[in-house]
């Protein structure tokens, strides 16, 4: 999480729009660097496609 981290910045709330078998994944249980749950720091949003992400806006 470390280098997607300097990506983000501060932002806690994270769209994922995942293709294919990583649409398996729930991301939310994945654990950081600190063995924390990403879910205990993050909040995810699901999106059926990149193109979703525009009706996000500046949000």
């Amino acid at each position: 999480m470390a280098s997607i981290r300097e990506k983000i910045g501060n932002k806690r709330h994270i769209l994922i729009a995942p293709d294919g078998a990583l649409s398996l994944i729930p991301f939310e249980a994945l654990v950081d660097e600190s063995n924390r749950y990403l879910v205990e720091t993050y909040s995810f949003t699901y999106l059926t496609s990149g193109r979703d992400s525009m009706d996000y806006g500046g949000r």
